[in-house]
């Protein structure tokens, strides 16, 4: 019922992203129960948990593989009450076979299953959760793949090479995929169609059956259609500063509001070490798909 096309050419006012993002938290704060956030430290969380205000902040992680220290620095800059969600490797599959059995279809990526873990907690405080996804979509986050698309002609041998993490090519998926990207003018254009379309759509899937199988409600400002209808003509020099640094207008008009950390971090995925986990005793030979065709 809603449609979207991106030109990605024109300059954009930064006070018209940031009353806008502030309007859209501001709407998703509205609840009837009590609304708390996700904060790894990292940008976009943090400047979400600053001007929502709310009581309660989030982050999970293994006891030797986290973001605690800079979840730690945000929550303190924003005054929150912060609960860090401590993940044992031994919890893992069993938690992922059981999301598996529930949902009855694969997970889309690894880290569903520590998003599960921490909402569970979650929910003791919380019925509501902002989160963060969408800012790397609107605010070219992803810099490797987008440096390329700004740099370059269209290729689907390369939008493999810098999308792609399987070990094996899939070059005809992508096609089939990027069929539907065929009227876009360049390489930066559908790849940014592509971001907020479908590679959004797996995250957003990702927070939706991590949140409700614990009866939680996720909300994600990034998202909201006003914001994305104005970032979607945003040229690539605004969103990068000239191509100098990812999420440049985040890092410039939210400076005032969040901890310095936040801003001068590098980016950093959400780290799940599934070599460490699958090589415990007893799952030598049991991969993530090996765990799906059980059920």
């Amino acid at each position: 019922y809603w449609e979207i096309n991106f030109s990605c050419d024109n300059e954009i006012d930064d006070e018209e992203v940031e009353s806008l993002l502030i309007s859209s938290i501001n709407y998703r704060n509205l609840s009837d129960v009590s609304v708390g956030t996700y904060l790894s430290g990292g940008l976009d969380s943090t400047i979400i948990t600053s001007l929502a205000s709310q009581t309660d902040s989030w982050t999970v992680g293994f006891h030797d593989n986290n973001e605690y220290k800079y979840a730690r620095m945000a929550a303190e800059y924003s005054s929150t009450k912060h609960h860090e969600i401590n993940v044992d490797y031994n919890q893992f599959i069993p938690t992922l076979e059981n999301i598996i059995k529930r949902r009855m279809e694969p997970l889309s990526v690894p880290n569903e299953v520590l998003l599960y873990l921490m909402t569970r907690k979650v929910k003791s405080k919380n019925t509501v959760v902002l989160s963060g996804e969408g800012a790397d979509e609107l605010f070219y986050g992803y810099d490797r793949i987008f440096w390329w698309a700004n740099n370059n002609g269209w290729s689907i041998e390369s939008f493999d090479k810098y999308y792609s993490y399987g070990s094996n090519s899939d070059l005809e998926i992508i096609e089939d995929v990027m069929d539907g990207y065929s009227h876009y003018n360049n390489a930066l254009e559908k790849t940014s169609a592509f971001f907020q379309i479908n590679h959004l759509h797996g995250l957003l899937r990702r927070l939706d059956n991590s949140t409700m199988l614990n009866s939680v409600e996720g909300r994600v400002p990034f998202v909201d259609h006003r914001l994305v209808e104005l970032m979607s003509s945003a040229s690539f020099k605004y969103r990068t500063g000239n191509g100098n640094t990812i999420k440049a207008p985040l890092k410039r008009i939210f400076r005032k509001n969040i901890v310095e950390s936040a801003i001068n971090r590098k980016k950093i995925g959400f780290p799940v070490p599934l070599e460490k986990i699958f090589a415990n005793k007893g799952h030598e030979k049991k991969t993530p798909m090996d765990c799906w065709l059980e059920y």
